[in-house]
């Protein structure tokens, strides 16, 4: 919308469509409206509501001020002009006081990561944009990371995978143009979102990306479970700080050039099979709504946001429904998909010893493969194979006995590479907690299934509905994982 804003301004200033300017235009437009005194908006301006939206909130937003909204956050942040756009219409309603938020960029899918440095080099030869760095912010520089999107794009490894090194280029360049870099970790509560054991999760981070400072997201299920009482605040807490201070203190892993061609390797791969799957096959879509509650988490009003950012495929599905659908029918298949042939892909390349070897000695891969085995444990094939007998057309079946497939195949090569005899031997407790859920599961899921199937038949009872809400969110309780 607010792209939308400056093409109506340029457009009924004269200025041409702002729209239809290319990156390079666009940078020399603004540079020049930052370089000006002039006000940028007409008072006499007439605006549609997408428009007065825009002015509205950047008026609320000077009104309230820094000191209680923080950081404004550029959601799908691709180019250097996104941030540039939101200083100058920040400047535009600040008023006498001038004072106006941080802008952090969103960095959230594949793409944006691989051009991150791009887009920050760009920022920081930005005449204009460093002189404010620099006067407001003392070369403060917060970048947001999201988990989500990058994990729907191209798979879990891949994902992971890219926020490392874009995390570590950029820290690098910061360090060299003598910023100080902060990150800002969008993560969700579940694995496919960038969640689980925070601890391990920071230790695992690139050097020269912690320095004493931690912000991230807790969302859904996590604010209960992490500082629902007085107790577990303290203790996650705690869990945060002594993580950072050890991210600071501890000496860094070496990662050896040989561990970074594997990643590579097993990244490339995973990213390629995921997106076969998910992007490429025609009627994948088709399945997927048969086979999982995402239609019904739309219309049963059970999200913060709505589930569709747009009309289309998979690419238009917000994270939180993509990976709460697969999770209800315990598939998980965001997490692991394209893993299995990746890992199969190593091994026969003759690496399989160094990445046995990269999971004891390199803690990111460790998290990592850790991470993936309890999301295995969760998983049960013939739960999914129950959803796919009783809600998905025949024709479409196929795609449910390849999947299952390809989780017992994943299944397989994880343990190859954890050593483990059995998914999660390496954490008893975690281990002993997901077996001990499993048998209450299973009859949530029965209920579940023939739910859908009477509202999908026509079934418009309240008394059906309320059924279908409970035992989603019994089976989002039983996985610890609503999305």
């Amino acid at each position: 919308f607010v792209k939308y804003a400056m093409d109506c301004v340029t457009r009924f200033i004269g200025d041409g469509a702002y729209a239809e300017m290319n990156e390079e235009e666009r940078m020399a437009y603004l540079t020049k409206i930052l370089s000006s005194k002039r006000p940028l908006v007409p008072k006499n301006m007439p605006c549609d509501d997408k428009v007065r939206a825009v002015f509205d909130c950047f008026e609320a937003v000077a009104e309230i001020g820094p000191e209680f909204l923080g950081a404004y956050i550029i959601s799908m942040c691709m180019k250097p002009s996104d941030v540039l756009l939101v200083e100058i219409f920040q400047r535009e309603f600040s008023g006498p006081s001038g004072s106006t938020l941080r802008v952090v960029p969103l960095l959230e899918t594949i793409g944006a990561l691989n051009s991150a440095t791009n887009v920050l080099g760009v920022l920081w030869s930005h005449e204009w944009y460093r002189a404010h760095l620099k006067e407001r912010f003392d070369n403060v520089q917060e970048v947001m990371v999201g988990y989500s999107d990058s994990g729907k794009d191209g798979g879990r490894a891949t994902s992971a995978w890219e926020l490392f090194k874009a995390q570590e280029s950029m820290a690098d360049m910061a360090l060299k143009e003598n910023i100080t870099l902060r990150y800002f970790h969008g993560r969700g509560g579940t694995v496919g979102r960038g969640g689980g054991p925070q601890h391990l999760a920071i230790l695992s981070q690139p050097p020269n990306t912690i320095n004493s400072y931690l912000r991230i997201t807790i969302q859904g299920e996590v604010i209960q479970q992490d500082f629902g009482l007085p107790g577990l605040a303290i203790k996650a807490l705690e869990t945060y700080t002594t993580a950072v201070m050890k991210a600071d203190l501890i000496n860094k892993s070496v990662v050896e050039p040989q561990w970074r061609e594997v990643m590579e390797k097993l990244s490339e791969v995973s990213c390629n099979h995921y997106r076969q799957v998910v992007h490429k096959e025609e009627q994948f879509v088709e399945y997927f709504r048969y086979a999982t509650p995402e239609q019904e988490i739309g219309l049963l009003n059970i999200g913060s946001r709505p589930q569709k950012r747009r009309a289309g495929g998979v690419e238009s599905l917000r994270a939180i429904p993509w990976i709460f659908a697969w999770t209800q029918t315990r598939l998980h298949l965001p997490v692991w998909l394209g893993l299995g042939a990746s890992i199969s892909q190593v091994f026969e390349d003759g690496n399989g010893e160094v990445l046995q070897s990269m999971y004891k000695e390199w803690p990111f891969v460790r998290s990592f493969f850790d991470l993936i085995s309890t999301v295995l444990a969760r998983a049960d094939a013939h739960i999914s194979e129950q959803y796919d007998k009783h809600l998905v057309p025949e024709e479409l079946q196929p795609y449910g006995v390849d999947l299952r497939k390809k989780l017992a195949h994943t299944i397989e090569m994880v343990l190859k590479v954890t050593g483990e005899i059995n998914l999660v031997d390496n954490d008893r407790v975690e281990k002993r907690a997901i077996e001990a859920r499993r048998q209450y599961l299973t009859p949530m899921n029965i209920v579940q299934i023939e739910c859908l199937k009477r509202k999908r038949a026509g079934g418009s009872s309240q008394s059906l509905a309320d059924a279908l809400i409970i035992s989603m969110k019994a089976v989002a309780a039983g996985m610890q994982a609503t999305g």
